[in-house]
């Protein structure tokens, strides 16, 4: 759980009051967007490598943007503590 705590700060901030939920499920999806935006440019270079690299680091904000929104919510339902 501690490990949980350290990867998504904002996810267990979102204990008391609905208005820090949606704060936070705001932040992950701003940094969804920006994330995708940078990979997104990224990709036009046409490098093969580059544009591998960037498909992984997608999936991987992706899952981390996901796993945050589903952790805050769970936090603020009291299912993690």
């Amino acid at each position: 759980m501690d490990l949980l705590k350290k990867l998504f700060p904002i996810s267990f901030n979102c204990k008391d009051e609905a208005s820090r939920l949606v704060i936070g499920i705001i932040i992950y999806v701003v940094i969804g967007i920006i994330g995708g935006v940078i990979l997104a440019l990224t990709n036009l270079i046409n490098l093969p490598l580059i544009g591998v690299l960037c498909s992984l680091l997608g999936g991987l904000l992706e899952l981390y943007t996901t796993a945050g929104i589903v952790l805050a919510i769970l936090v603020f339902c009291k299912v993690l503590k």
